[in-house]
């Protein structure tokens, strides 16, 4: 039977320092850990404990039915495995940064962060390790600039002479940047701003028809 378990944070044992270092979302709870060993409380316990005890209650996260419904036995079963009553605060704070990181998370996962969010926002570890969430944004390609557009519109003059007699083409511009390329003839049947600089010997026209479609 196919694991519900993301790969990348599946736990099926304690794993070493070594093998969790290689690992860069388990390398960024290491770098938690040390922001936080020492403040407010200090932690006696080593970081790959912390980081094992984090994978291993996110694992079960998903092979629970219902996670959010059982909040209250995670906590017990972290502080039986840590053996230090905050450890439960940090765990959970840190088990949040690992569920924000997966993909496309299933619903009942989504639940669980906000029972954790709700129940741990308050505690004292919770700020320093939003810190470490890394917003999943996809990149945005950089707009073209108004330049770069019009010459790639205005290619082919052609075809956007024909485009601008069926009534397709609507322009509204303004800029001051000087506008190189290599234009003859340009007419627009209506538009709010014409091209304000043109190279010269270029004929560039602003034409605005009224009502009873007369220029």
């Amino acid at each position: 039977m196919r694991s519900k378990v993301p790969s990348g944070i599946r736990w099926t044992g304690h794993k070493k320092k070594e093998e969790l270092l290689d690992d860069p979302l388990a390398e960024s709870l290491f770098g938690l850990f040390s922001k936080v060993k020492d403040s407010p409380r200090h932690i006696a316990f080593k970081p790959e404990k912390l980081i094992n005890e984090v994978y291993y209650i996110c694992n079960r996260f998903y092979e629970d039915a219902d996670p959010s419904s059982m909040l209250e036995v995670y906590a017990h079963d972290i502080e039986t495995d840590m053996g230090w009553s905050y450890a439960t605060e940090l765990v959970m704070s840190m088990a949040y940064v690992v569920m924000k990181h997966q993909k496309e998370p299933p619903k009942k996962i989504i639940q669980m962060m906000c029972s954790i969010e709700s129940c741990y926002h308050h505690c004292c570890y919770w700020e320093k390790c939003q810190c470490a969430i890394v917003a999943a944004k996809p990149t945005k390609k950089p707009k073209a600039s108004v330049k770069q557009d019009l010459a790639s519109l205005l290619k082919n003059q052609a075809d956007l002479e024909m485009f601008i007699r069926g009534g397709g083409l609507n322009v509204t511009i303004n800029v001051n940047n000087e506008f190189k390329g290599n234009i003859d003839h340009m007419h627009l049947a209506h538009a709010d701003v014409a091209v304000g600089m043109a190279e010269k010997g270029a004929n560039v026209y602003h034409h605005k028809i009224d009502k009873y479609g007369k220029e």
